[in-house]
């Protein structure tokens, strides 16, 4: 098995268990998740992108066995394009925050970036939700709401590149789904409501799905009990957790 949101690091506004690369390996382990994509969540603070960086990539080093690094960048930041010169060839992805940091997709200094992601087959990762807003204390934590449109529009302008949207609701992942795209991939941390995952794998859509805990922000046995309903048949539950990251990462 596969997780494709983690992140690592310390959050500002509330204490995080097992955000360390030590700990949250010994988490996957206990799990039975063999790797996990991470995230810096120095990243989404930092006014400098090369240096948050440059620091997570040292930090996930010896944990390579079980860490993939996930390069994340901010266009906002001066030296965002150094970063993802300095760091491409050693993410595992790219992932942006356009709802965090406030920025547009079709902002023309992303085209390079997509163009880049294009040529060199290496999936972007695009942030809808990270926190769960109706927990209170994270309510100075508001983020801008994506529309599926805009991202439907968005991987059609670059099939080339495999966008994966991250945490999307019920709503959104249905809706990006039945665009009918064959580059957009979408995680499970937050597709909620009973019959939720497999009515949208009903739909013929458990091929363009990834095994995804938003974890320290979610429980990652909660993301674990959505694969582990009977009503999912085998082949649709080894796609989620691995098949299909087999296919876009060759994991």
């Amino acid at each position: 098995m596969i997780d494709f949101d983690l992140y690592v690091g310390k959050w500002p506004f509330n204490p995080l268990m097992d955000c360390e690369p030590a700990q949250l390996c010994e988490l996957l382990k206990r799990n039975g998740i063999h790797k996990g994509l991470v995230t810096p969540l120095s990243c989404l603070q930092a006014s400098d992108c090369l240096e948050a960086n440059t620091a997570f990539f040292d930090q996930v080093k010896p944990f390579s066995d079980y860490l993939l690094p996930v390069l994340a960048l901010n266009p906002l930041s001066t030296t965002w394009e150094e970063a993802c010169s300095r760091f491409w060839n050693n993410s595992y992805g790219i992932k942006l925050f356009p709802g965090w940091h406030d920025y547009f997709l079709d902002d023309p200094k992303l085209t390079e970036l997509y163009q880049t992601a294009a040529d060199s087959k290496k999936p972007i990762i695009i942030s809808m939700r990270f926190i769960d807003m109706r927990n209170s204390s994270m309510s100075i934590c508001k983020a801008v709401d994506i529309e599926p449109e805009a991202l439907i529009n968005l991987a059609a302008n670059y099939p080339g590149v495999n966008f994966i949207f991250s945490s999307p609701s019920l709503w959104e992942a249905y809706t990006l789904l039945a665009a009918g795209k064959r580059n957009i991939f979408v995680t499970i941390s937050s597709l909620e409501g009973e019959g939720a995952l497999e009515n949208l794998c009903a739909l013929g859509y458990g091929k363009n799905m990834l095994w995804g805990s938003n974890y320290p922000f979610y429980y990652i046995e909660a993301t674990l009990a959505k694969t582990r309903n009977k009503k999912l048949d085998k082949h649709t539950r080894e796609l989620i957790a691995f098949g299909n990251a087999n296919r876009l990462f060759g994991i």
